[in-house]
């Protein structure tokens, strides 16, 4: 495609729109924010060398305009006076006639605008000019390198030694003539291999300009979302109208592109972006991509270029895939294949390929009891991303309390032995009574037509939803009253779908105290002290016995501990009487109580509940849930 005819296109169907040129200065900052350091000087120097153009020059631009919607008009008319070239492939004589007009008149203004897909080859450009002097060893190491013209990715390197820098110009002229040695120390013939090269790379970056206003919104994605740029209204649903009519065949058949090509840079990217954000194995990459793009955007240096290679990446990909109207591999399950065999597999049938990531990832995602593979599930991903990381933010128990004592307070005493319950994975839920948790019993007829009474549980179908859903299991402590173990095994009915019956609450699965938390834990004088100073009161232990005897609860000593505040304050007073005890005594015994055995058990069962990274532990986990449901040894 001639220089005009591509510029006409890129203007005429807003393929800015998504990816705007970038003038000079804000191309050197581009590159700053990305860990590369460029100057006019330097991008004006391989200008000169023929080793690198911007995308656009404009003749004369005025003081203020855009690449917008509004400004369409304005740059089609640019395009056809001329004013507005592209200077890598435009006509030399019309080149030459507005440079020769900039000599004859100072106030001419030519001003360049770049495409951040060109920071790729502006980094090769400097390390093919840079050579690095290592002065460890016997004697200094003078070492350059050169791409590939295969892939722009791996690089021909060699080096020489010298014993001090006072030989090195003489050094330099010897090597730069020897075979192998030439094309990394000679610079004019370097220069020239670098021109075949530009000519390979721009057109890949002709081809990048053609689809970024259609794919650039892939790469600006996340897990949930992606970032659709625009200034006029309903841009978005425009979009998404020139996305349904993009043929990407005609695309690659209108620059005489081939797949293969693209495929090519589709490697070479994803391999610069797991390089750049230090990606070796692993779900890495997965977690990178389900980053927000304004997260990702706020990120400097060589990691923020990462994400620009993650970002192309997934462009190119989603890509080649609508060309191939098939799946491809993802980015992090090429790194070791060729990238000639990247359209070879079929991903979602690789089952038997030995150690491809993608084949690990269809078994251990795979679930053969549903014949479902959560591969493509992201909220599924997502989970078990976050637990895979141990970032997971589900908990692996729920404990229900009956009160605002036992929220407040269990969690300082699950502190006294060494963790924090949210640490391990365990939610502590104040249910406020018996009463509420189950609600009221109804009288309905069973199949016998006879009546049966049932309990309207309140929390039940959230219980059996965090079950099912993401394998949280339940648990209930109680105090010895209303009848509560008989409500906990009547009234609450598990229907989890591993199993074909419903079943209820089990042994294992609830605490219910001997008389209450604080009668349960503590001795008639520990309960009378702690009473004592936080009421200022006179009460002998032998009052406690004697509610103890009663079978009553503390309440019943002083009106005052019924209020909820004065109850947790006596409690966390235990607590603290409790650790003090310890310290004085190192009695290891002091932790011998029902509360320290029963944080215990929650600590263990947390734990052995591995929250699933992915549906190959899912499954296990099922199975032990159902087998303590149906009370499997």
């Amino acid at each position: 495609m001639v220089a005009r005819e591509f510029l006409r296109r890129f203007i005429e169907d807003e393929r800015y729109l998504q990816n705007k040129p970038l003038e000079t200065k804000n191309f050197i900052d581009f590159c700053k924010d990305r860990g590369v350091k460029t100057n006019e000087d330097e991008l004006e120097f391989f200008e000169k060398e023929g080793l690198f153009c911007p995308i656009i020059k404009i003749n004369e631009p005025p003081e203020y305009f855009q690449f917008t919607e509004q400004f369409k008009g304005i740059l089609l008319n640019w395009v056809d006076e001329g004013c507005l070239f592209d200077p890598s492939r435009e006509d030399q004589l019309l080149k030459g006639s507005l440079e020769e007009k900039m000599l004859k008149n100072d106030s001419q203004k030519i001003i360049s605008l770049y495409s951040s897909f060109q920071i790729h080859w502006l980094i090769i450009l400097k390390e093919s000019y840079s050579f690095n002097i290592n002065f460890t060893g016997k004697g200094i190491k003078i070492s350059g390198s050169l791409p590939h013209l295969s892939n722009l990715y791996n690089n021909f390197t060699s080096d020489f030694l010298i014993k001090d820098l006072g030989e090195l110009v003489t050094k330099l002229d010897d090597i730069s003539s020897l075979a192998g040695f030439d094309r990394v120390f000679d610079f004019e013939k370097k220069k020239n291999i670098l021109k075949k090269y530009y000519s390979y790379y721009n057109q890949i970056l002709e081809f990048l300009l053609l689809i970024q206003s259609i794919y650039g919104p892939y790469g600006r994605s996340n897990t949930r979302s992606m970032r659709i740029e625009g200034t006029i209204e309903n841009f978005d649903e425009k979009w998404w109208e020139k996305r349904t009519k993009f043929n990407p065949k005609e695309e690659l058949k209108l620059i005489e592109l081939e797949i293969g090509k693209v495929t090519l840079f589709y490697w070479i990217f994803s391999k610069k972006a797991m390089e750049l954000l230090g990606v070796d194995r692993d779900d890495w990459i997965q977690l990178w991509k389900s980053f927000a793009w304004d997260k990702k955007d706020k990120i400097k240096d060589h990691n923020r270029l990462g994400i620009e290679y993650l970002q192309w990446a997934l462009m190119l990909k989603r890509f080649i895939e609508d060309y191939c109207e098939m799946e491809i591999l993802d980015i992090d399950e090429i790194s070791n294949i060729g990238h000639d065999d990247i359209l070879k597999f079929n991903p979602p049938e690789m089952d038997q390929y030995g150690t491809l990531l993608r084949a690990s990832r269809n078994k251990f995602y795979s679930d053969k009891g549903n014949n479902t593979n959560y591969y493509h599930d992201k909220y599924k991903r997502l989970f078990y991303l976050a637990n895979d990381f141990q970032i997971d933010y589900h908990p692996r128990l729920i404990v229900f309390v009956e009160g605002k004592t036992e929220l407040k307070v269990l969690p300082k005493f699950f502190e006294v032995i060494g963790k924090k319950p949210e640490d391990i994975g365990i939610d502590i839920i104040n249910i406020g009574s018996i009463s509420k948790f189950f609600g009221p019993k109804f009288r309905v007829k069973n199949s016998k037509n006879k009546y049966d009474t049932i309990i309207l549980n309140n929390f039940l179908n959230l219980i059996n939803y965090t079950l099912n859903k993401w394998q949280t299991l339940p648990f209930f402590i109680g105090d010895n009253e209303n009848d509560i173990k008989k409500l906990l095994d009547e009234g609450i009915c598990l229907d989890f779908d591993y199993d074909a019956e419903k079943g209820t609450l089990p042994e294992e699965w609830y605490h219910i105290w001997d008389k209450d938390f604080e009668l349960d834990n503590f001795t008639d004088i520990e309960l009378a002290t702690a009473i004592n100073n936080v009421l200022e009161t006179q009460i002998d232990s032998e009052d406690v016995g004697k509610i103890r005897m009663d079978g009553k609860g503390i309440k019943n000593i002083d009106s005052r501990i019924g209020d909820p505040g004065i109850k947790i304050t006596i409690a966390n007073v235990l607590n603290e009487n409790l650790v003090e005890e310890y310290e004085n005594s190192g009695n290891k015994e002091t932790f011998e109580r029902p509360v320290f055995k029963l944080i215990k058990k929650l600590r263990l069962i947390a734990l052995r509940n591995h929250p699933p990274s992915n549906t190959y532990i899912e499954s296990k986990n099922k199975e032990i849930i159902s087998d303590v449901l149906l009370e499997k040894d």
